[in-house]
C-alpha cells in the first residue's frame, strides 16, 4: 500500500495532538499524587479542629476508608500499598481489572461518607477510572455534579473542570471542552495553568471558535513562554490570528 506523506501543516497538527495528550496523560498519573496533598492539607486541618467539632470523627472515618481504597488499588496495579505513583502494568487486563474494582470501591466510599471532602475526593478518583476505562459519558455525569457542589477557589474542582474537559474532547464536543478548560484555570489556582490554556486553545480551535483559541493561546505565550515554543502554539496562534483578521 502506498503512504499518503503528509503535509507540514499535517505534520505540526499531529506534533502539537501529541503534545497535549502526553500533557494530559502526565497528569492523570500524577492524579493520586495532587490529591494525596489535598488530602494531607486536609488531615492537618482536622487535626486542629477535632476538639471543636466531634463531626471530624466522621471525616476521619472516611479519609480512612479513602485510604484503603487507594492500598488496595495500588496492590492491583503491581504497585506497593502505599506508593503514590502506581506505574501502569504490563498487563492490559490485569489494569482493566483493577481500575473497574478500584470504581466501584471509590463510589462506595462517596455514598458511605456523605458531606465529608473525602467523599469529594473519591468521586473524583472515581471519575478518573471512568475516563482511563474511557467511559466517557459516566465520567462527565460524575464530574459535572462534583463541580456543582464545589466553590468556586477550591482546588479540586479546578481539577475536576480540567478532567470534565478532556471528557467532552474524548466525544468530540470541542467547544464545551474548551468551556471547561477556560473554568479550570480562570480562578488562577490551578497550577502549570498554561497546559491548560493550551488544551482550551485547541479545543476552542477545534469547535471553530477562532478568536477564543487566539485569546487561549495568548494565554499561554504570556504564562509560559517556554511551553508556547516547545508545544507549537506559537505558531498555531500565527496561523489562527491570520484566519481571525
Amino acid at each position: 500500500m502506498t503512504m499518503r506523506s503528509r503535509s507540514d501543516t499535517e505534520a505540526r497538527a499531529s506534533g502539537f495532538d501529541a503534545t497535549l495528550e502526553a500533557g494530559f496523560n502526565w497528569v492523570l498519573e500524577r492524579l493520586r499524587w495532587v490529591l494525596t496533598l489535598l488530602g494531607v492539607v486536609l488531615v492537618v486541618g482536622a487535626g486542629v479542629a477535632i476538639s471543636h467539632d466531634r463531626r471530624t470523627q466522621g471525616e476521619n472515618d472516611a479519609q480512612l476508608a479513602l485510604r484503603q481504597v487507594e492500598a488496595g488499588f495500588s496492590l492491583a496495579m503491581g504497585s506497593p500499598a502505599d506508593e503514590i505513583y502506581v506505574t501502569e502494568p504490563a498487563n492490559p487486563e490485569q489494569a482493566q481489572r483493577g481500575r473497574g474494582e478500584a470504581l466501584a470501591r471509590f463510589e462506595a466510599v462517596s455514598l458511605e461518607h456523605p458531606g465529608t471532602r473525602a467523599a469529594q475526593l473519591a468521586q473524583l478518583r472515581a471519575a478518573e477510572m471512568e475516563v482511563e476505562l474511557e467511559r466517557w459519558p459516566d465520567a462527565e455525569t460524575r464530574l459535572t455534579d462534583l463541580v456543582s457542589e464545589l466553590e468556586e477557589q477550591d482546588l479540586l474542582r479546578a481539577v475536576a473542570l480540567r478532567l470534565l474537559g478532556y471528557s467532552q474532547e474524548q466525544q468530540e464536543r470541542f467547544a464545551e471542552a474548551g468551556e471547561s478548560y477556560e473554568q479550570a484555570v480562570l480562578p488562577g489556582l490551578y497550577p502549570a495553568a498554561g497546559s491548560v490554556w493550551l488544551q482550551a486553545g485547541a479545543s476552542f480551535a477545534r469547535a471553530g471558535a477562532i478568536e477564543r483559541a487566539v485569546g487561549a493561546y495568548q494565554k499561554v505565550l504570556s504564562i509560559d513562554p517556554e511551553l508556547a515554543e516547545q508545544s507549537g502554539a506559537v505558531e498555531r496562534l500565527s496561523e489562527l490570528a491570520a484566519l481571525a483578521r
